[in-house]
């Protein structure tokens, strides 16, 4: 898992994001962020295209995930 897709998924956590809202608002399928970001095995990581449209639509630098 990267540490890109680890830290939005905490942060998306955090903030109590509703991932069903975040898929209808981004296009990205519910399967594929449920299994990036909340899944306790989340062994999938975002592409880059699903991770700068989740960050668009948080209005959130990407940069802030970094590292």
């Amino acid at each position: 898992m990267s540490s890109v897709t680890e830290n939005l998924g905490k942060y998306i956590e955090e903030k109590g994001i509703n991932i069903k809202d975040l898929s209808r608002s981004t296009g990205i399928p519910y399967g594929k962020l449920y299994t990036s970001l909340k899944s306790s095995y989340r062994d999938r990581d975002l592409r880059d295209i699903e991770f700068l449209a989740i960050c668009q639509h948080l209005e959130v630098d990407p940069m802030r995930f970094a590292g």
